[in-house]
């Protein structure tokens, strides 16, 4: 048996850890220099902090802003096109809300009210 498998082995039966995650340690830190875990290959942030806090700062300077006035400040002031849904988790993760603009059409129906004849009251 190699020496640095008995090694393995008598470190996993002291720690009551595997051999297997022993090695990974081993390996991980003979290619790092480091045991500490290095961040994964997922997808990078779209949206930086920066932006995030400039997001959060329109909504505290008019808090009448619906979510499509936000994506559309981010559209024309910081160069990023993003949903109403990311706004509203940036502006949750602030412990902030902000309303959902109602569609064109749903402003027309509440503007001009129909009764059951057909004929539009204003």
């Amino acid at each position: 048996m190699c020496l640095c498998t008995t090694l393995t082995h008598q470190i996993s039966r002291q720690l009551n850890i595997s051999c297997k995650c022993i090695r990974q340690t081993i390996r991980k830190f003979d290619k790092f220099h480091t045991v500490c875990t290095k961040p994964g290959a997922g997808r990078k942030p779209k949206v930086t902090e920066r932006q995030k806090r400039l997001t959060k700062f329109q909504q505290v300077r008019d808090d009448t802003l619906s979510l499509t006035d936000l994506v559309r400040f981010a559209r024309t002031h910081l160069n990023l096109t993003i949903s109403r849904h990311t706004i509203s988790r940036i502006l949750r993760d602030f412990n902030m809300i902000s309303f959902i603009a109602p569609k064109t059409l749903e402003l027309l129906l509440h503007n001009d009210v129909l009764d059951l004849t057909g004929v539009m009251n204003s």
